[in-house]
């Protein structure tokens, strides 16, 4: 858990918070239940939103912020937007640090979604009312207090020289521990995928820890790069990779012209958020703010999102993955199970014989 490696820093994140309770407490009171209509007013008010996401100005050769920018600017023309860029574990820290300190310097800002649990003891997110503002359920945390945004598609990349796709569509989550495949299939050191086969409305708890053992003996490929996986698998170092994500299939084939891989997604179809945005407490503009995320999560935003990094939504028609769903059970990674994902990761590693990764 990235917020929680280190008990000393820990404590001292805690201690932090601590002190500074009144600031925090005094900062950003909740936002009432309002209108879409009053939320546009405040944000023509205000004029201006600071963003920090994780999306890229380009992703590869693709365009991809600025994009985003431009079509919420053609909607509210009147809110200027000031882009940055916070994406790996350390920025993060950084960003989760300076907020417990008081420090707010984003409207909007990102996290990891096992980041959550240790930002609400901390008080560092502002409520709202996103059911009252027409977000489906699934895409905000059951307090308010955020959204999920950038959702993860998993499923087999495979190198199409060593099977052909009517093989490859035949492939399960069961074929990832096939004897037949001994040696030949790649992971990520983080296999994600098994955090949401873990859920009760997937395998639960004892299936995936025994599909775990089973991998285990049948010597898996790990590897800390997803998309150097890619090339590798095109290279012919695995038959294919299990658990990997849509988005770097994609970018990998289409981004960086890698031959000889295909993509299936078996059934059940996992999908996971990959980031926690929201409003911070003390934001200077949280209509704005608000305002961009309810776009961002929109058809319209996350349609946009899945053409310039390909982590839209796979469950919406304009979709670049919502084809491989047909016919298949969809399983969220939910709320619950997200905030224990490092928990249940550790398990899951511990069990398949490795270290957790860090």
């Amino acid at each position: 858990m990235l917020y929680s490696q280190n008990p000393v820093k820990k404590l001292r994140v805690f201690a932090i918070a601590a002190g500074i309770a009144a600031i925090t407490l005094a900062f950003g009171t909740p936002l009432k239940s309002q209108t879409m209509e009053e939320i546009i007013a405040g944000a023509k008010k205000e004029g201006e939103v600071r963003i920090a996401i994780t999306v890229r100005k380009k992703e590869g050769d693709i365009v991809a912020a600025p994009r985003l920018i431009e079509a919420f600017q053609k909607k509210y023309p009147f809110v200027k937007v000031h882009h940055n860029r916070i994406g790996g574990s350390r920025e993060r820290q950084r960003l989760f640090t300076e907020l417990v300190s008081g420090m707010v310097s984003y409207d909007v800002a990102t996290l990891g979604q096992d980041a959550v649990p240790d930002g609400i003891k901390a008080g560092i997110f502002r409520k709202v009312d996103w059911k009252g503002l027409g977000v489906s359920l699934e895409r905000y945390h059951p307090e308010g207090i955020g959204v999920t945004y950038r959702t993860q598609l998993y499923g087999m990349s495979y190198n199409t020289n060593k099977l052909s796709k009517a093989e490859a569509e035949k492939l399960t989550w069961e074929s990832c521990a096939d004897p037949r495949f001994k040696g030949q299939i790649a992971y990520n050191v983080r296999p994600r995928h098994l955090e949401i086969l873990y859920q009760n409305d997937a395998w639960g708890e004892k299936k995936t820890l025994e599909h775990a053992r089973k991998i285990k003996e049948n010597k898996p490929i790990f590897n800390r790069d997803r998309t150097g996986m890619q090339t590798r698998l095109a290279g012919g170092a695995y038959t294919f990779v299990c658990g990997q994500f849509w988005s770097t299939h994609q970018r990998a084939v289409l981004g960086e012209g890698v031959k000889n891989l295909g993509f299936v997604v078996p059934n059940p179809a996992l999908i996971s958020g990959g980031d926690f945005v929201f409003v911070p407490k003390g934001a200077k503009n949280p209509y704005a703010a608000i305002l961009w995320i309810h776009w961002s999560i929109s058809e319209e935003g996350l349609n946009l999102l899945d053409e310039v990094q390909f982590t839209g939504d796979p469950t919406l028609p304009g979709a670049t993955s919502y084809g491989m769903l047909k016919n298949k059970k969809v399983i969220r990674g939910s709320w619950e199970y997200q905030t224990r994902a490092s928990q249940i990761l550790r398990s899951i590693l511990a069990t398949m014989g490795m270290p957790v990764a860090r």
